[in-house]
Formats: C-alpha cells, structure tokens, sequence
C-alpha cells in the first residue's frame, strides 16, 4: 500500500453572472407564473417543474435577498435570479448567480460548466441593451470555490498528527461529533422531542447522529441521547463551558475532521475523512473515481479541501513567466487558467503537512512526503509565482471625530459662501441646504454602498452571501 493522489476536482463553484442585456421574453412571462405560484402556495403542495430549454428539469422556490427566484435542479445547479424588471440596477451583484453541484463537476468538469452558464445567458437575455449600463459590459465572476485533493493513506490520521500542520489561520478545530456550538442547540431539541437533528453546517468527515426508523418521537431522542452521552460526559464538561465539551467530544473519539481558519471566512481549510462519509452524504460514486485513479480498495481515502470566495480571489495576483502581473483571479477564465497557482499558494504558503516538527521556527518544518505528493494536484500553468497582494484593514472611524471633521467643513463652506450675502451667517443655512439636497440624491445612496463596501458592512459580498447559501444548505442536509 502507499500514499498517492487518487482525485484532484473543482468541487464546489459559484458564479455571478451580468451583462448589458434586459430580461429575455421566456423570463419575464415565466417570473409572473412563478409569482403566481408562490401567491398560491399551501403547506404540503407538491413542486412544480419547469423546463429550461437546452438544460433540463427544475423546480422553482421563492429567493432570499438580493435574489427573487431560485431554481433547483439536484444533479446540476441552483440558479438564482435578481428581479428581471430591475436588471439595469444589478450590474455589481449580477442578474443571476449559480451553484453548481459537486457531483456534477466531479463527473463533467469545468468545460460542463461553461456550457451550462452559455445555454443560461442564451435562454435569460433578451436583445435589448439596459439603459444605465455602458454598452458590452459584461461579467461571469466566480463567487466561491472549493478546491479539493483526496489522497489514499497509510492509515487514518490521529490528533497527534494535527500537531504536524502548520497554518497562517489562527483558528484550528477538530471535529468527531457534531461542532461543540451545536450541543446546546441538541439539547434543546431533545427537550422538545423533536425526532429530527440538524447536522452541523460544516462538518463534513461523515460522524453524524443516526436516527431510528421514522416512528414516536420519544423512541428517536432516546437513541439520540445514547448516543450522544457515549461522547460527552456532560455531568463532568458541560459546565466548564463549550470549550471543554469540544475536547471531550474529538478527543474520546476517531478523528474525522479538522477545520483550519473559520467557516465563513474568506478562506479556510478542512483535512477530514472522505471514505467515512460517502455514505452519509449518498456520494458512494466516490468510489469509482478512486478506482480509475489507483485505489486498493481498502486503503483511507482523506480529502483536503479549500474554500476560497470571490473576496479572496480579487487580493490576489499572479506574475507570470514574462514578468506580466495578473491582478484579481474572479474572472472565470482567468480563475482556470490559474488554478495550480492558488493551488500552489494554499499548499506552500497557507498550509502544510510537515515530518520535521522539532524545530522551533515552523518556516524550517521539513514538508511531508505526503503533502509533497498532494502539492502536485491540478495541472501545471505557466505563471511562476502567486502572492496575496497588501490589504489594509478598513480603519475604525471614529464617530465624534468624523462629526467634528464635517462641522468644521461645513463652517469653511459657509464662510466661502458668506462674501455674496448681507448676513454671513445666513450662508451656514446654505450650505445645509445643499447638504440635505445631497444626502436625499441617489448619488448620495451609491457613496453610502460605496462606503459599507469599504468597511466589509455589504450584506451581498462574495463571502458573506457564498456563506449564507452554504450554511442553508448544509442545514437541510444536502452538502454542496
């Protein structure tokens, strides 16, 4: 048996999509049904499926902001659509945006996904331009991805083995039971005997809570319970707060996954067992894939997955061979054309397996074989180098400072202004005038979005929206 690469895959991909077209026909009749739908929806209604020429069957659900649709096909994508009346004012979020499923680029790649965005632009543009936009402009921006290596092992990995990682993310968590900061909510639960269990919105290494077949609610959170006091001793932990109860729950157990950096972050990382949840999550097709590359059959198989958004994207650039630098890596073409670089600078610079650990400073930890295997992964490119470009943190502002700075702006402006009048002071009612005028202008509202996007306060940035729709999806249990 050895160690070796059996599967490299795109896993997880988001994309924005815009151009200077209004809705198409299909689209704008198509919205009026769909509303219609959703005015007459009753509990228990069975979907309705529509189909979209040239991609295939989908059904139709209302969208969570800033997006007014959704459709859902569980072998493709989900496709959610911005108001099509309101097109010409959604040039920075895009008209729609796509999820594409993990299955789905497992099996027909990134090529696949080009086709579908093309037959989506095809079926949901009209020919006329949108009145406020400059002519040709036009985006297909990756949002978010997953970049993901598995790798047959030796053997399973151990806590200890988390020792030999090194990571420029300060947090670092290990999971063999739901996330600690669920206890309290399964509790809960269990108080109300509830016979169904969220799982964790990030957990991916396959130890979930097994519920009985469907029967009296009493029978389900009696099984839960057991099998949640044979990982917690709870009369012992709990009290000493979440924190204690996180070790209790991963270290009395396997490991099966470890979280490096924060879920929602602009990237961050996750080691965790990919044989051990093929059947949890209905992915034994995994199996196949390892074969074709490799596998022995009986050999662990772990995956180390990425998650980067389109924020983390944009403060990169690439230099290529010629000395050329290539800024921003959002732009779909230029995201595949790059791919080994960001693979390059996740494996290298932001995290790493290492045998050497006795050193004190971690840059000298000699890289493990195994990881030097996994750096391997994704196809070659030809830039040389990948680097994060500097980012400074948007200063705090501080409020009476700020009102102090506009007072006194607000005097100059007055004082200029008082030479044209008989009372100078009349000249402070000016300027308030023109102030007001001002603030209730729709230049007014592009500063103040603008501004929120400065300070990272924009509710629709790559990562806070990729995060929202990952959790809501994880909560259902559907994985990406």
């Amino acid at each position: 048996m050895i160690s070796q690469v059996v599967n490299e895959v795109v896993d997880s991909l988001d994309v924005r999509v815009g151009q200077n077209r209004s809705a198409s026909e299909w689209l704008l009749s198509s919205a009026v049904v769909w509303r219609t739908q959703f005015d007459d929806y009753e509990p228990g209604q069975a979907p309705t499926f529509y189909e979209l020429p040239g991609l295939g069957t989908f059904t139709v659900q209302p969208g969570r902001r800033p997006y007014e649709f959704t459709l859902i096909n569980q072998s493709i994508c989900d496709i959610r659509i911005w108001n099509p009346e309101k097109w010409r004012t959604s040039r920075d979020t895009g008209q729609f945006y796509v999820s594409f499923r993990s299955s789905f680029l497992q099996f027909h790649g990134m090529k696949a996904a080009r086709t579908v965005l093309a037959a989506l632009r095809k079926l949901m543009y009209g020919d006329s331009p949108t009145s406020t936009s400059p002519d040709g402009w036009s985006f297909t921006r990756v949002s978010g991805a997953d970049l993901a290596c598995d790798m047959q092992l030796l053997s399973n990995l151990t806590h200890k083995d988390l020792d030999d990682y090194v990571c420029l993310a300060r947090t670092r968590d290990e999971s063999s039971t739901p996330y600690a900061e669920n206890t309290e909510d399964l509790l809960k639960r269990l108080s109300l005997r509830e016979n169904r269990v969220s799982p964790p919105m990030d957990n991916k290494g396959g130890d979930v809570f097994i519920l009985p077949p469907p029967g009296p609610a009493e029978s389900a959170a009696l099984a839960l319970i057991k099998q949640f006091a044979t990982g917690v001793d709870l009369a012992r932990d709990f009290d000493a707060g979440s924190a204690v109860v996180s070790r209790s729950v991963t270290r009395r157990r396997q490991l099966y996954t470890c979280y490096f950096g924060k879920f929602g972050s602009a990237v961050f990382a996750r080691v965790y067992n990919k044989l051990a949840s093929l059947a949890v999550h209905g992915k034994e097709y995994m199996l196949d894939v390892w074969h074709l590359r490799g596998w022995d059959s009986e050999s662990p198989v772990w995956r180390t997955e990425f998650s980067l958004s389109g924020d983390f994207l944009k403060g990169f650039k690439v230099v290529t061979e010629f000395g050329e630098p290539v800024e921003d890596l959002r732009d779909l073409d230029t995201f595949e054309n790059h791919l080994h670089d960001i693979w390059h600078y996740l494996t290298h610079s932001w995290l790493r397996h290492c045998d050497d650990t006795h050193q004190v400073i971690t840059t000298q930890w000699t890289t493990s074989k195994m990881w030097e295997q996994l750096q391997k992964a994704f196809s070659l490119s030809t830039s040389l180098l990948l680097e994060r470009t500097h980012w400074t943190p948007a200063p705090e502002a501080h409020a009476l400072q700020l009102r102090k700075q506009a007072q006194g702006v607000a005097v100059t402006s007055a004082a200029l202004a008082s030479k044209n009048l008989e009372r100078p002071l009349e000249a402070l009612g000016v300027v308030g005038k023109h102030l007001v005028a001002f603030l209730e202008s729709k230049d007014a509202e592009l500063a103040l979005e603008a501004k929120l996007k400065h300070y990272g306060w924009d509710t629709y940035t790559d990562t806070q929206l990729r995060t929202s729709y990952r959790a809501a999806r994880m909560h259902l249990g559907r994985g990406s």
